[in-house]
Formats: structure tokens, sequence, C-alpha cells
């Protein structure tokens, strides 16, 4: 039903425990896909990919008001599982960066709606492949640039050095 599975299998497997945003995606998947199966009606596989961005969205948009801002948690647990190191930024980037994925996150499910039904399955199933893998790249390639250009200088060398290392 979901490819994305695997990798996050294999992602469990290498950390050894579950994520939460997983768990609750495949959880989404799974009665989205098993609908569509029972019911026979594309429709509700349609509505996986905008229902789990809403979800997101709402995550990251209800810790924005709770000063808990879940985008710095989760690139800091990444950043000190890969790099060893959190990435210090100053609170009103975090903030920043927290808005503009929440704003990506309803425009992809607005996206996903309008060519979901709008155009053949023929061409939302490759537009889900390619061109949302395409807009992630280029969102979250903007983002990192964003966050490396907002580093401290110090923790930029850091960074530098771990990549020499590897």
């Amino acid at each position: 039903i979901d490819l994305s599975a695997d990798f996050r299998l294999k992602d469990t497997a290498q950390f050894k425990r579950w994520d939460k945003l997983y768990v609750l995606i495949f959880c989404v998947t799974l009665v989205f896909g098993g609908l569509t199966v029972a019911f026979n009606n594309d429709t509700f596989i349609k509505w996986r990919h905008t229902i789990s961005s809403l979800v997101i969205a709402s995550i990251l948009f209800g810790g924005h008001f709770l000063e808990r801002n879940f985008m710095e948690r989760l690139v800091n647990t990444f950043a000190e599982r890969t790099l060893g190191f959190p990435l210090r930024l100053a609170r009103r980037d975090w903030q920043g960066i927290n808005l503009a994925c929440v704003i990506y996150f309803i425009v992809v499910a607005l996206l996903n709606l309008y060519i979901a039904f709008n155009f053949s399955n023929a061409f939302w199933v490759n537009f889900s492949l390619y061109g949302f893998g395409a807009i992630q790249l280029v969102f979250f390639g903007l983002i990192f640039y964003f966050i490396y250009r907002r580093l401290p200088e110090e923790d930029r060398q850091k960074l530098h050095k771990s990549n020499e290392d590897n």
C-alpha cells in the first residue's frame, strides 16, 4: 500500500525504536488503503496523502502556540544522531522554519486534492511518486540551506569537520 513503509522499517531497525510520526502515517495509510481495497474505490487512498499532510501541519501549528517547536526538535534529533551535535539557531529562525513547514504541508495537501480529482489516475500516481518527491527535495533543500546560513560560525566549522571525518 505504501512503499515508504519499507524505508521507515529500515530506519527503525537502525535506531531501534518506532517514531510516533511513522506509526501515525503507517496507520493512516493502512486505514485508507484498507478502505480502498474493501470498497474497491480509489477515492480513499487519494485522500491519504492529504490527511497525513494536514495532520502533520496541525501538529506543527499546534506546537507553535504551545511554545513547543516540533521542527526544531525533529531537526535537532536528526542532527544529534547523524552529526553528534544539535543545530543552534535563534528562536525566531526556528519559528520561521516551523511556520514554513506548516504552509508547505497545507499546500501539498491541497495540491494532492487538486491533482487527484482533476487528472487521470495514472497522472496522479506518477505525480505522487515523482512530483511530490521533487517538491519535497526542493523545499527541504531550501530549509537546510536556510539553517546552514543561520548557523553560528562555530557550528558551521563543526559541520565541516564532521563531513571531513566521514
